[in-house]
């Protein structure tokens, strides 16, 4: 029986990461499919083995700052990249272009400040580890820096642009050329991590931040892949 970990009953695709040890900064991606829900003798190999880069700080709990990339089974949710779906044969998850104006939420100091300074406030209530759009980087509330002044601590975003927009392609060494998000904190709480995706990386001896990163032609080939009707993991 080919072990891949503890997935829903429901999960018929699941994209498995395995390293040495706890320390280890890369590691093997294989991916499997099943025909049908809760069949734990059902799965086939789809894909992989293949290297796969991780992160700085082995693997583990992933909260915030640790650089490690988490561990146990998430879902595999929304997608993005710097092409139009037009570059995908079919694409069979949520797909969102990603441009100038897109931004991914990491201000866990900003939002951990303010769920603990304002009553009713819960993390749902916030943008921390979601996808923002904004024409200018966003940066702190006008609301909460008349209250707090200095206190409230900066903005943390990330912008998902390619990195050199002058181009018509995009850049060979952007992470977010294509990527999966991994949800693996679901109630987005500051400080248990945030932006935890499956990327491209052209270097894959050079460790994330958390993420997994593979080579940009074999994770089209995951995108093209999975199916979000099949709640991957």
């Amino acid at each position: 029986m080919i072990d891949v970990g503890d997935v829903p009953d429901k999960c018929r695709q699941v994209v498995v990461v395995t390293a040495g040890d706890q320390d280890s900064t890369t590691g093997q991606l294989t991916y499997y499919e099943r025909v049908k829900p809760g069949d734990d003798n059902g799965w086939k190999k789809a894909g992989g083995p293949m290297k796969c880069a991780l992160g700085e700080g082995g693997v583990g709990v992933a909260d915030d700052n640790t650089g490690k990339t988490p561990e146990g089974p998430f879902p595999l949710g929304l997608s993005l990249g710097h092409y139009l779906p037009d570059h995908f044969i079919h694409l069979k998850m949520n797909y969102k272009f990603a441009g100038n104006t897109d931004w991914w939420d990491e201000s866990v100091k900003y939002w951990t400040f303010l769920l603990e300074n304002e009553d009713g406030l819960k993390p749902a209530d916030t943008t921390y580890n979601q996808w923002i759009v904004s024409k200018a980087k966003p940066v702190r509330d006008p609301k909460y820096v008349a209250m707090y002044g200095r206190d409230l601590p900066d903005r943390e975003v990330e912008s998902l642009a390619p990195k050199d927009q002058a181009k018509s392609h995009p850049d060979d060494n952007s992470d977010y050329n294509l990527a999966v998000f991994v949800d693996h904190n679901p109630t987005r709480t500051p400080g248990k991590g945030c932006a935890i995706f499956l990327h491209c990386r052209k270097d894959l001896d050079d460790p994330t931040e958390g993420c997994v990163a593979i080579h940009e032609p074999q994770l089209k080939t995951i995108m093209e892949w999975l199916d979000l009707a099949k709640t991957p993991q």
